[in-house]
């Protein structure tokens, strides 16, 4: 985050933070201009995703927009 990426991968990143610090991560992660591809399965992280992608053996089992994406 140093020299301000323009792509930011995050595996699990939060996995071993308690909620309300995953929250708080997330919600600074989101500020930055940036495009972030998140890897989770925490409803928590997953809340603050733009659209969530599920995937099944490797391959896209579906894309959801979040609503807040839909809108703008």
């Amino acid at each position: 985050l140093y020299r301000k990426p323009r792509f930011l991968v995050l595996d699990e990143a939060t996995s071993h933070l308690d909620v309300a610090k995953e929250r708080e991560v997330n919600a600074l992660v989101k500020r930055m201009q940036l495009t972030r591809l998140v890897l989770a399965h925490r409803p928590e992280t997953l809340a603050s995703a733009d659209r969530v992608i599920v995937l099944r053996q490797g391959r896209a089992e579906s894309v959801a927009l979040r609503p807040q994406a839909e809108g703008g």
